[in-house]
């Protein structure tokens, strides 16, 4: 990916869904099918770079057996390397940030998981937005399920330094006939040390 000759300032978003207890996992998989947030997050990260965690990718590979179609995907693994049409590896979530800037200037999106979202939520340094890697979280896209789901891996609590933006709620019927309720959130960060 070609080097940059301005500093872009993409927003850095985290993506997610947890049910209310903070579930995003177990045994390595999504614990839940939505339909509907399947469907937004492909809306709202189509055309843009994602970045992932090892094990999250691997579960798209062995679902789809590619990456996400209409995305740029940036791997953060210090064991693996994975290279293909449409993704590549980074060692660290600075590196991938720097890639992921090098490569547009669209709004970037982490996708998980659990240690990636928590190290994520914790940059509040919004003075190293350069090329360099250093970045802030300045937005969270979350679908919070109605519901206590059991699991492994879980979505860390918000700090203070977010407020809700919008909120909308909705329902859907499962395959098996029960009505799942959630809410896809949107929080925009409200403090920044500059």
């Amino acid at each position: 990916m070609p080097k940059p000759e301005t500093e872009k300032m993409n927003k850095i978003s985290i993506i997610a869904a947890c049910s209310k207890n903070r579930v995003i996992g177990k045994d390595g998989k999504i614990p839940w099918s939505i339909r509907a947030d399947m469907e937004h997050f492909k809306q709202i990260t189509t055309g843009g770079v994602v970045i992932m965690g090892r094990r999250t990718f691997e579960e798209i590979l062995n679902k789809l057996g590619s990456s996400l179609p209409g995305r740029e995907t940036i791997v953060l693994s210090s064991t693996r390397d994975f290279s293909g049409a449409h993704y590549q590896t980074a060692r660290s979530l600075e590196e991938a940030v720097s890639i992921a800037r090098a490569f547009c200037d669209k709004e970037i999106f982490i996708c998980g998981g659990e240690a990636v979202y928590r190290e994520a939520i914790q940059k509040t340094d919004c003075n190293s937005r350069g090329n360099d890697g250093g970045f802030c979280v300045d937005r969270i896209y979350l679908t919070l399920i109605d519901a206590e789901i059991e699991g492994d891996a879980f979505f860390p609590e918000l700090t203070a330094g977010f407020r809700l933006a919008e909120c909308s709620k909705v329902s859907e019927a499962s395959a098996s006939g029960a009505q799942i309720d959630f809410e896809f959130q949107t929080y925009e960060r409200s403090e920044r040390k500059v």
